[in-house]
Order: C-alpha cells, then structure tokens, then sequence
C-alpha cells in the first residue's frame, strides 16, 4: 500500500498469513524494514519493530486508512500517513 503525509511518501507491504510488515520505500529510496505483528484484526494491526535504532509501533486501520509510526524513544519521531486501499500483490 502507498501511504504519504506533507514530508514523505512510504509503500509497505504486509501478510496477515506471515504475521510480517516490511517498508519497502521511503520517498525513492527502495529498503527493507521489518515489522512483527502483534494484534490484529480483518481491518487493521498493530506491528512492532525498530526503525532507526528506534523501538516502533506500527499501527494501521483500513477503515480510515491511517498509518501511524509512533516510536518509544523522546529522540525518535511519530509520523502519520493517509494511505491508499491495499492492494493484493500475491495471494498467499
């Protein structure tokens, strides 16, 4: 899914099967980023990992299609994304 916010574009891809999230690209640079899901539902989930040397949350909800990076650290970031529908890239 495609996601972007006044400073940044971002594409993720995620499996519910897998229980995985990976950020794929930031603006034009292509990276690989993973993220475990811990909760989730048919319309959206919570993903911890570390970005930036950083523990993160990701949390995404389909219904409104807002993606939230919230990390735990007073020197990291939160950032908030609108992101377009998911879609399929590989059925699983």
């Amino acid at each position: 899914m495609k996601c972007a916010n006044k400073k940044n574009a971002t594409h993720w891809v995620y499996s519910f099967k897998r229980n995985q999230v990976v950020l794929s690209r930031i603006n034009t640079s292509s990276t690989k980023i993973g993220f475990t899901m811990e909760r989730k539902t048919p319309t959206s989930f919570v993903a911890k990992g570390t970005l930036s040397k950083y523990k993160t949350d990701v949390i995404y909800d389909v219904s409104s299609g807002d993606l939230s990076i919230m990390q735990s650290s007073l020197r990291g970031t939160n950032q908030f994304y609108k992101c377009d529908p998911p879609v399929l890239v590989k059925e699983e």
